[in-house]
């Protein structure tokens, strides 16, 4: 046999493993719900070719229709604006008080750092330690260190991570995996962490203010100097 025959038996193999695994997935909860659990199932699936994501959008599309909807409500209510995509900081929905319309400063459902390259799905059910989050952004930038400008020990005593990484103001948002499957493929009670990480972002709105009003002096002071 040579090697193109073997090369073309070893595509056709993995085709036809995918599309076993596609059926699986579509037709079997239970599997659904073991890929939650189970990050080294997950991981090779993913891995047996980049067709492999298609496996976990019904988790990831499941996750964000219940989430986005539920984050619009609550950030509404509260009286700021929901932006959407309008502001899209990497491939964030974006929300921010009423009186930031210049967008100095935003918060946008994102995820923490490893997200960027992480296996599509993980930063859902948070394996390895991935994660969603709401970040903090200032002039759009989601990176910025340990600025001057912020009230850092008050941020982090409330549970925002800060750093260099990209985003480097965050609050993790970690669904407990038990419930997810519990409830899957329905997200309700599994999303109450989204709600205790925005009750935490509302009441730290005069610290974030400030950081806000002190970026835009210094702002203004760069543009006039």
């Amino acid at each position: 046999m040579t090697t193109c025959n073997k090369a073309s038996q070893n595509d056709m193999t993995l085709e036809n493993t995918l599309a076993a695994l596609q059926q699986l997935s579509e037709r079997n909860e239970d599997f659904r719900k073991a890929l939650i659990l189970d990050h080294t199932l997950m991981e090779t699936i993913q891995n047996l070719a980049d067709e492999g994501a298609e496996l976990f959008n019904l988790l990831i599309k499941s996750f964000q229709d219940a989430a986005m909807p539920r984050i619009q409500k609550r950030v509404e209510k509260q009286g700021w604006n929901f932006l959407g995509g309008t502001f899209r900081v990497h491939f964030a929905e974006c929300f921010a008080p009423s009186n930031w319309q210049d967008c100095s400063g935003l918060f946008s459902f994102n995820a923490t750092p490893e997200t960027v390259s992480a296996i599509a799905g993980q930063y859902v059910v948070g394996h390895h330690g991935i994660y969603p989050c709401f970040a903090f952004s200032l002039g759009g930038k989601l990176q910025f260190g340990t600025a001057d400008i912020l009230d850092a020990q008050t941020l982090r005593q409330a549970g925002f991570i800060i750093g260099a990484d990209y985003p480097s103001v965050y609050i993790p948002i970690v669904l407990d995996r038990s419930i997810v499957v519990a409830e899957y493929p329905e997200f309700d009670k599994s999303l109450a962490p989204i709600d205790a990480a925005l009750d935490t972002i509302f009441s730290l709105y005069p610290v974030f203010d400030e950081t806000v009003q002190k970026f835009r002096t210094a702002k203004g002071k760069q543009s006039k100097g």
